[in-house]
């Protein structure tokens, strides 16, 4: 009885989740453009560095306004840092929050995924989303970089999420140990 009460109220909670309006983007989707020269979001509580540390690792991260981003714009993030060995499971890079707190929920359902233009030093990176509904287990999507810019779109069901309870956007280096440098430019929903 006490399961049945407990998978109850976790339905129950999912649909109030699913009836939060999203937040305010516009019909763009826009997340970030960073063409004002600051690492801003137009919504949520914005962007932070992320790393394993929060797990007992020792990886670092730092992001930074540069100038010059995709497709000629104004600027882009500079994300560097190090993954180092230790912990399980190893991360550096860019968490973007889409809730008004970090890590707090938002519905993102009307958009059907996240695009973002990247280029770097090759090697592996990752897009992780973190929903409720995975519990505090992001689902991972890997991609590779090259020095060029390249334009990447990952969607809800690559993440097998819905969209209506997302708590934050991952981009950064992934597992692999070692140092790097990643630009994103022009985050959106799409």
């Amino acid at each position: 009885d006490s399961y049945l009460t407990s998978v109850a109220a976790a339905r129950e909670q999912a649909e109030k989740i699913k009836a939060i309006p999203g937040p305010e983007y516009g019909e763009s989707g826009l997340i970030s453009d960073f063409e004002n020269g600051k690492i801003e979001a137009r919504f949520g509580a914005g962007w932070m560095a992320s790393t394993d540390t929060i797990y007992g690792g020792k990886s670092k991260a730092e992001m930074a306004w540069v100038e010059g981003g995709a497709e000629k714009s104004k600027g882009a993030m500079r994300i560097t840092g190090e993954v180092i060995a230790g912990a399980q499971f190893r991360w550096s890079g860019a968490l973007f929050s889409p809730g008004a707190a970090v890590m707090s929920p938002a519905n993102l359902s009307a958009k059907k995924g996240i695009n973002f233009w990247a280029k770097g030093e090759p090697r592996t990176y990752a897009v992780e989303v973190f929903a409720q509904s995975l519990g505090y287990i992001p689902a991972a999507k890997i991609f590779q970089v090259t020095p060029d810019w390249k334009e990447y779109t990952f969607t809800c069901k690559d993440f097998n999420v819905s969209g209506t309870d997302i708590m934050a956007i991952f981009i950064g280096a992934y597992q692999d140990p070692g140092a790097f440098t990643l630009f994103i430019d022009n985050v959106r929903l799409k």
